[in-house]
């Protein structure tokens, strides 16, 4: 072995074939019947060590490790859960028949618009409620089989604000804060 070629042996655990002072022009050029990387081959031009593997080796290689790779694939995959096909097809999830309305509700500020989008936040029936501070207007999808408008709208009222079709009453609005007191004095 020559001088020095442990150490370059040990850096690299790959290596087979050692040989010092190899120029990184030889190591560039293409051989026939080696195989190396690209990425390892600039590594061990650094190194000054060269790194070939015959052909026929790596054949052997692949012969060997081919086989192998596939039965373990097919062991991962057999190992693998797999549903059961439904005997019967399930039936279809029915159709909920959904209404978008707007209407408008009176108030003034961020307060007001986490009240009115909060008295109709968990009520069966109502997919969302949107206010606007701008237009004063509620943008409501709800279920018409399970709530009407009106009570939406008794909802709202009962928290002290105004609606088109429904007033809220005068204690619900005296508990407002004075920020979102909306009606003339």
């Amino acid at each position: 072995m020559p001088v020095g070629a442990h150490l370059l042996k040990d850096r690299h655990p790959l290596s087979t074939t050692v040989a010092p002072s190899t120029s990184a022009a030889k190591l560039g050029q293409k051989r026939t019947g080696s195989v190396a990387h690209y990425p390892l081959r600039r590594h061990v031009s650094r190194c000054g060590a060269r790194f070939t593997m015959p052909s026929s080796t790596m054949l052997d290689l692949l012969r060997w490790s081919l086989p192998l790779l596939m039965l373990w694939g097919t062991t991962i995959a057999a190992q693998q859960p797999q549903e059961a096909a439904p005997s019967e097809p399930t039936p279809a999830q029915p159709t909920v028949a959904l209404r978008t309305d707007t209407i408008a509700v009176a108030g003034r500020c961020g307060h007001c618009q986490k009240r009115i989008e909060g008295a109709l936040k968990e009520v069966e029936g109502i997919h969302s409620a949107r206010w606007d501070r701008q237009t004063k207007l509620l943008v409501v999808t709800y279920e018409p089989e399970r709530i009407s408008r009106r009570q939406i709208q008794e909802r709202i009222a009962a928290v002290g604000h105004d609606t088109e079709e429904v007033t809220a009453p005068e204690d619900a609005y005296e508990r407002l804060p004075k920020c979102c007191r909306y009606r003339p004095e």
